[in-house]
């Protein structure tokens, strides 16, 4: 069994890698979401009911609003107006580039928010938390696919209310909830892989039953190891005894912080991807942006004309953007649909992540995916764990990162060179 705390890509990454090397598990994310997939289970949502049916997520301007309410929005978030007077954030789906509906903040005449709708992927709300004065929240009610309030949650006391058929049951956290859904499941509990050391690690403690399970540290590990690592090591009548490590820099830094007795705890672990393309050498660049400040874009273009540079964005461009039409090794891509960035991620072999502000979602992965070789400045780097370090530059060492380009793109063996180092930073498998 696997449990995660929440349906990240990590998770996701974790659960992929497991079920490629024969391991088929049951999958359980313990924060409440109602965009999980219907093979993950869920222990709240479990409780209310089966909403196995049709629908579709509600896209950013199909909230119902009071007449004369105004719907905005942009790429990044949307707003509802009354007049001047901002009365909801509407937060999207994170990673999606297709502003679906993950919750309505409703904000009072201060612009504290007062309560939240959270909604599922048919599109409709399934929980609404509600707020007391500085943003606190203080209870979140869910509902069942009737509309029935089925779980009360108060998050001043950490109970929990769960109403059945036979009545109402009461816990005092979320930990005890958990538990008792998995006894209640009648799951095998002889082993729980879990990738956190917060909720899912309290979990597998709360289990009176002996197991054998495995924490993934999916995380970096700084000067010394978190508290509850160094308990896991220092307890061995608990049911954790042996914790893998991905990222292969985090799993040397740890094997140097702890003692010759606890090494053997401690394996490497490598992830398996579904990569989607294979690296071609092409020199085509390319660069997805909702900005128009990239770092160093003129020197780049202009110190290396043999790489074709695509410049790609969701939205329309400023002038800015517009003028580098000037350059022949120059391509925009102005309001690129997701078909033509598909193609672009097929047709370019090299990402540049020097674009500022938010990254435009999953671009970075999208090019870890397709094999690109990804090179970045420090304070441009968008998802770190894709990148090498050797492939992250000061701004002051530009001349650092053209020198490896035009290495890289006269000499195919040292550009899969970079590529094999690119992989095993990120914790591949063998690096392919």
């Amino acid at each position: 069994m696997i449990i995660v705390d929440a349906w990240t890509q990590l998770a996701k990454d974790l659960v992929y890698t497991l079920n490629r090397l024969g391991q088929k598990n049951v999958v359980i994310s313990l924060e409440p979401d109602g965009f999980l997939p219907s093979y993950i289970e869920n222990p709240f949502l479990y409780y209310l009911g089966n909403r196995q049916k049709s629908g579709n997520p509600l896209f950013f301007n199909q909230v119902i609003v009071p007449e004369f309410w105004e719907i905005q929005g942009d790429a990044h978030r949307g707003w509802i107006r009354q007049q001047n007077k901002t009365r909801a954030n509407i937060v999207y789906l994170p990673d999606s580039p297709f502003r679906q509906v993950k919750a309505v903040e409703w904000l009072d005449n201060h612009g504290s928010v007062k309560s939240v709708d959270h909604y599922n992927k048919f599109g409709e709300i399934f929980a609404k938390t509600h707020y007391m004065e500085e943003n606190q929240p203080f209870q979140t009610i869910y509902y069942d696919e009737l509309g029935y309030e089925r779980i009360i949650e108060n998050h001043v006391t950490q109970d929990i209310l769960l109403m059945v058929e036979e009545g109402m049951r009461v816990f005092h956290d979320r930990v005890a909830f958990y538990i008792s859904f998995l006894k209640e499941r009648q799951y095998d509990l002889s082993q729980i892989i879990f990738n956190s050391l917060a909720t899912s690690f309290f979990v597998s403690l709360g289990l009176e039953n002996s197991g054998n399970d495995v924490l993934v540290w999916q995380e970096e590990i700084h000067n010394e190891l978190p508290g509850n690592m160094q308990f896991i090591l220092e307890n061995r009548s608990i049911r954790c005894n042996k914790i893998l490590v991905p990222i292969p820099e985090t799993y040397h830094h740890i094997q140097q912080l702890i003692s010759s007795e606890y090494k053997n705890m401690f394996e490497p672990f490598e992830y398996m991807y579904e990569w989607t393309k294979e690296n071609q050498y092409k020199k085509q660049v390319l660069i997805v942006t909702n900005s128009d400040q990239i770092e160093q874009l003129q020197t780049l273009v202009e110190s290396v004309p043999e790489l074709t540079f695509h410049i790609a964005a969701p939205t329309e461009m400023s002038a800015t953007l517009m003028d580098y039409i000037r350059y022949k090794n120059v391509v925009l891509h102005q309001t690129v649909s997701q078909e033509q960035l598909n193609d672009l991620y097929q047709q370019c072999d090299i990402y540049l992540d020097i674009n500022y502000y938010q990254e435009v979602p999953l671009s970075i992965r999208r090019a870890f995916l397709a094999n690109q070789l990804i090179l970045a400045y420090s304070h441009t780097i968008h998802q770190r764990q894709y990148v090498a370090q050797e492939h992250i530059f000061e701004v002051e060492n530009t001349n650092n990162m053209i020198e490896l380009l035009q290495r890289c793109i006269e000499n195919q063996i040292i550009f899969e060179e970079e590529l094999i180092r690119q992989r095993k930073s990120a914790g591949v498998r063998d690096g392919k």
